[in-house]
């Protein structure tokens, strides 16, 4: 007696099985991963955008031959008024020119706002403000923005700008 046989195509459960663990392996190195991925890009936008402030309030300053200012602010983002001495950085910065010579913000002199940059990230400086003159010069600015997140100091980037108003990025070491 001949059995009739007939061919199927698919997967067994075997297989499925070994191609489900295989996957479930490869997750499991690949998330974490990834995870770093998106938390290193995170810091080198908000330094880049850092960077492209300092760069156009010094722009500004030489362009106009008037005093820029670029200093915190409490987080208000539709219209500061003032600097804060008492905000973080990573609360958000303001960027004016001080035509009055008065270190506040009035109305015709904002240039831009940048919003905070959210949770997860520290960004510190040793000072309030950075002032460029016009011939772009931070004299008595100079310093280190160190920007981190809960990873630790491996993981952080600092922008240092000096005195000349130029700026350059280095690894953290104090997170």
């Amino acid at each position: 007696m001949k059995l009739n046989r007939h061919k199927t195509d698919g997967f067994t459960i075997v297989e499925l099985l070994i191609t489900m663990s295989i996957a479930a392996i490869l997750l499991t190195i690949g998330v974490p991963s990834f995870q770093n991925m998106v938390q290193d890009r995170r810091i080198e936008i908000s330094l880049q955008a850092l960077e492209t402030d300092l760069e156009m309030a010094r722009s500004e300053a030489m362009t106009r031959n008037q005093s820029v200012i670029l200093c915190r602010h409490n987080g208000e983002t539709a219209t500061p008024t003032a600097c804060s001495t008492t905000a973080n950085w990573q609360d958000g910065w303001v960027i004016f020119i001080d035509t009055d010579g008065d270190d506040k913000v009035d109305a015709d002199e904002l240039l831009r706002v940048t919003p905070s940059l959210g949770t997860g990230l520290t960004l510190a400086y040793n000072k309030a403000k950075i002032t460029f003159s016009a011939r772009g010069f931070a004299s008595g600015s100079n310093g280190t923005f160190e920007i981190c997140d809960d990873r630790g100091n491996q993981y952080g980037n600092k922008l240092v700008v000096s005195s000349t108003g130029f700026s350059h990025t280095e690894a953290a070491t104090g997170c």
